[in-house]
């Protein structure tokens, strides 16, 4: 019963100092005196070790709690991957739109898209899994299972070079891979 009564005690002197040092604004040889005068002996040297070794958790504060502690560590350390998975997924779309309009700026770079199927695909293996990588699946899991060639399938899909250059643009821009993903999808839903 003595042992938790010390720590009691303990506990206690320890939010005094914290109190009278940071509330009232007393500094280590005056919060030293104070104790000396209440019974306790402490220099200013050990009211200041006691001072530094609480100060960040003090007793009572259920910031002490190791695994709270741990557990908000961990949820940081998470949150930093959370973002950071975030901002490379954001460079990726970035980086696959200007590959889009690097690969398509020219009429006879796309001229090339729809006459080499080959090319058409390498191009939609690279972009389709970022535009809508589950419909890119779903379109390579239905051509494996038919046994349908991919680079036909995608060919096929696409359509022809004049309907692509006769649709309406955007601001004097035709999307390419948006309409490789309409094409795709108006495909599988036919069959």
């Amino acid at each position: 019963m003595e042992k938790q009564n010390s720590e009691i005690s303990q506990q206690e002197l320890i939010i005094k100092i914290l109190h009278m040092h940071d509330d009232m604004g007393m500094g280590f040889r005056k919060v030293s005196r104070e104790l000396t005068s209440q019974g306790y002996k402490f220099n200013k040297d050990s009211v200041n070790r006691l001072y530094n070794k609480y100060k960040l958790n003090p007793p009572g504060n259920p910031g002490e709690d190791k695994e709270l502690t741990q557990l908000k560590q961990a949820e940081t350390r998470q949150l930093e991957r959370l973002g950071l998975r975030k901002e490379k997924a954001e460079i990726r779309k970035r980086r696959n739109a200007l590959f889009v309009e690097e690969r398509t700026m020219s009429f006879e770079q796309r001229k090339q898209l729809f006459i080499n199927q080959e090319k058409l695909l390498r191009f939609a293996k690279r972009v389709m899994p970022i535009v809508d990588p589950m419909l890119w699946d779903e379109f390579s899991e239905f051509c494996w299972e038919r046994d349908y060639d991919l680079a036909n399938a995608t060919a096929i899909a696409l359509g022809s070079m004049k309907d692509f250059e006769s649709q309406p643009t955007f601001s004097g821009i035709r999307k390419f891979d948006e309409y490789l993903r309409r094409g795709i999808s108006e495909y599988l839903a036919g069959l």
